[in-house]
């Protein structure tokens, strides 16, 4: 499984190399969509990406996050997927993450991302909410803007452990 991940995103750096700013992080956040598809599934489960109604007084908003697992037609999870994690991405997963969970949708909430751009004083403080109950990353290292992996000399592989330690994750949380 780790190998075929790994490809994915080798293959995945190599269309885009030639590519920009915004196009190359949206292509990489599918990266990690996809990523999560492929493993859910492979775990027997489906992957929707859903939208939920949420009412606030009498306010309504639809939210979600990237990836809804299923497993039986029951709902075990909610994902959020970036190519990197830092804190003002993190800071709107937690609040569309309070905003699922006050409103019933009381299923975990993760968030899966190559590399980690928080933090970690910064991570605690939004984390303190318990809105969110995993984050995962897959490569090694702070990202650094000055050395984007999207780069030939800065590409990172997937890390074997960090996506070990998601796959159980994943593993017990579909069981």
């Amino acid at each position: 499984m780790f190998a075929n991940m790994n490809n994915m995103h080798k293959s995945a750096h190599g269309v885009l190399k030639n590519a920009e700013g915004g196009t190359i992080r949206g292509a990489r956040g599918k990266l990690v969509e996809d990523i999560i598809k492929e493993t859910w599934e492979f775990l027997g489960g489906t992957v929707e990406k859903q939208k939920f109604q949420c009412t606030r007084g009498n306010q309504t908003c639809n939210m979600g996050l990237d990836a809804t697992l299923y497993k039986n037609d029951i709902i075990k999870g909610h994902v959020e997927c970036k190519s990197y994690l830092d804190l003002a991405f993190l800071e709107r997963a937690e609040w569309n993450c309070r905003e699922m969970k006050e409103n019933g949708l009381d299923q975990p909430k993760i968030i899966l991302a190559l590399e980690n751009s928080v933090r970690e004083s910064s991570k605690d403080y939004v984390l303190e909410g318990n809105y969110i109950d995993e984050i995962f990353y897959l490569c090694e290292g702070k990202r650094s803007s000055n050395k984007p992996i999207y780069k030939e000399e800065f590409f990172k592989e997937l890390n074997e452990e960090y996506f070990s330690t998601f796959y159980t994750y994943l593993k017990n949380l579909i069981d």
